[in-house]
């Protein structure tokens, strides 16, 4: 698990944004991002499975009894309603990131190294006032 939150999680995007300027940078963000977004992850795997497969030893030689089965580690498969309940945790928090991306100007338009639109219409001239524009001479 330390493999793939130090290596997929900050090594492999540090490296995709430091040596990927070969490709356009609009296109390397999303990949970096994802796996950081992977590799934090399998740091919270790591952590939380863990430590619940394997029950701690808080007192090394001392015999401890619990109420909770503490014979050993547990197995548990969640139900479907537990899922259904996880599945909608999870569509709450993007609708919630989406409604917060249409409301606040968050992100930009276009990025940086991408060249405008060409579907975008150029802006007009502005009219000279007074006078009327001589046909230019070709």
């Amino acid at each position: 698990m330390w493999l793939g939150a130090a290596g997929v999680g900050l090594i492999l995007p540090s490296l995709l944004l430091a040596f990927g300027a070969s490709r356009p940078r609009a296109r390397t963000l999303p990949w970096a991002a994802g796996l950081t977004l992977a590799g934090g992850l399998a740091l919270l795997f790591g952590v939380i499975v863990g430590a619940q497969a394997q029950p701690l030893t808080l007192f090394p030689g001392a015999e401890t009894a619990g109420s909770a089965f503490d014979e050993g580690a547990a197995h548990y498969r969640p139900s479907g309603w537990e899922a259904a309940l996880g599945l909608g945790g999870v569509a709450l928090a993007v609708i919630a990131l989406l409604a917060g991306l249409r409301a606040l100007p968050l992100l930009p338009r276009r990025l940086p190294d991408e060249p405008p639109s060409a579907a975008a219409p150029a802006p007009a001239p502005a009219p000279q006032q007074g006078a009327a524009a001589a046909p230019a001479a070709g």
